[in-house]
């Protein structure tokens, strides 16, 4: 049977040929990264964040929080892991959203397809994704990855991301926002931002003081896209 036969749904659930790409590798290296380290203090922080996206919302809506950092109250989360083959029939949500989660996963396609397919027609995605400059996102330049593993700094590219999802998609709307990130000392917005196994404190240093928002603190005003659209 061709492609061009197969339902709208049937090509959302075609997987790409991962060929010799170690995609569960590194999905797997990524979600034990920050083990043991207490991330509650970046999420207060992005608080705002979580309230934008719950705007986008309608009440009583199903949500899904596809492995965002922070989300609205109430919604059902699934793990990194599970967003290039989400455990949940075809439109099971009036909603998705991921709050950074999302940039994170290997497969940028598939997982698009997958936050698209789990939410029902007339259903709003709505994600956040760091711009590719300054902090936090300014940092993903300097992470070494796989072969055929792509920087997530690039769902920050608007261009980018309305290519990913306008093929999905009805009425796409990219918009820059930021949020205020502030801690009391640098290092603990490293501890924060960056891996323990990774070693970026120098380019984190740099794009700290470029970007600082305060003197008698570690402050940054980190931007991000807001983009949302609704499930055709």
């Amino acid at each position: 049977m061709g492609t061009d036969t197969l339902s709208r749904r049937e090509l959302l659930r075609l997987k790409p040929n991962a060929r010799d790409v170690d995609y569960a590798g590194w999905t797997q290296r990524l979600r034990g990264e920050f083990a043991g380290v207490d991330r509650a203090p970046l999420r207060r922080a992005l608080a705002p964040v979580a309230a934008t996206l719950a705007e986008q919302l309608g009440a009583g809506d199903r949500v899904l929080d596809a492995a965002g950092l922070v989300a609205p109250a109430g919604a059902v989360h699934c793990d990194l892991l599970d967003l290039d083959d989400l455990p949940h029939p075809d439109d099971s949500f009036d909603a998705v959203v991921s709050a950074f989660g999302f940039a994170q996963a290997s497969r940028a396609l598939r997982t698009a397809q997958e936050l698209v397919r789990v939410c029902r027609p007339g259903g709003t995605i709505a994600l956040a994704a760091w711009a590719p400059r300054g902090l936090p996102g300014g940092l993903e330049e300097h992470v070494t990855r796989p072969h055929g593993i792509v920087s997530p700094a690039l769902w920050g590219e608007e261009e980018r991301a309305r290519r990913r999802l306008e093929p999905l998609l009805h009425g796409v709307t990219v918009r820059l926002r930021t949020v205020r990130i502030e801690f009391a000392t640098a290092d603990a917005m490293y501890e924060q931002l960056v891996p323990p196994a990774q070693r970026l404190r120098a380019p984190f240093d740099t794009l700290l003081a470029r970007t600082s928002a305060s003197h008698g603190s570690a402050a940054t005003a980190a931007r991000y896209l807001l983009i949302t659209g609704t499930v055709a």
